[in-house]
């Protein structure tokens, strides 16, 4: 258990967590003697999924209510509410991507959420691996998405970490950012939690604790 004692210093712990979780994730195979699963192909897809949709999130959500435009559709959007995060993945800085309004919005209903809080995809909505020269989203001729490759999707989000990150050192990501203020509403007041034992010895516990 690490004790973290900044607010910057506890989301980029967590954002390096869920990048080594993800990794482990995609690179488990479900064919090995670890594995007691019914399906024997392949590697752990859904929770690399919901971490990486995670990601995405966490990011997005530290533009809402800002200033920070995102080209769709020829429009420029602002994230103002927590289902429009993915608009995030046309950042030019972060992702570089172009994807379409009906797109995003796909990503964020069909996959995303219902990963996220069902722990299930829709019929006919699909999940590869994929390789990092994979597109990322396979779609039907009507613009929705039939496959999402995670390999190349993960290899842009890591990217954009990596940047995410190097801003948070920076500060170019405000302190007065409306979810940073959100989640310090959140803040409890402190309490020394260190405890004699019944051996004697102490236990401390202070700050932001990440197990």
């Amino acid at each position: 258990m690490a004790t973290l004692e900044s607010f910057n210093q506890h989301l980029i712990e967590s954002l390096n967590e869920n990048i080594h979780t993800i990794k482990y994730c995609l690179s488990f195979d479900k064919s090995s003697s670890l594995w007691n699963g019914s399906s024997k192909v392949g590697c752990l897809g859904i929770p690399a999924a919901i971490l990486i949709f995670s990601l995405i999130d966490a990011i997005g959500s530290y533009y809402k209510d800002g200033t920070v435009e995102f080209s769709i559709d020829g429009k420029y959007e602002k994230i103002t509410k927590p289902s429009q995060h993915f608009y995030v993945l046309n950042d030019q800085i972060y992702f570089k991507n172009q994807f379409e309004m009906n797109t995003i919005n796909d990503l964020y209903s069909a996959y995303r959420s219902k990963l996220t809080h069902n722990n299930v995809l829709p019929l006919n909505n699909f999940l590869d691996i994929g390789t990092c020269d994979s597109v990322i989203l396979e779609k039907t001729p009507d613009g929705h998405i039939s496959k999402l490759n995670l390999r190349p999707l993960f290899e842009v989000v890591k990217t954009g970490i990596v940047i995410f990150i190097q801003n948070l050192q920076s500060g170019t990501i405000s302190t007065n950012n409306s979810t940073i203020l959100e989640i310090e509403k959140h803040s409890k007041a402190y309490i020394d939690l260190t405890l004699e034992s019944t051996t004697g010895q102490t236990s401390t516990a202070t700050g932001h604790t990440h197990m």
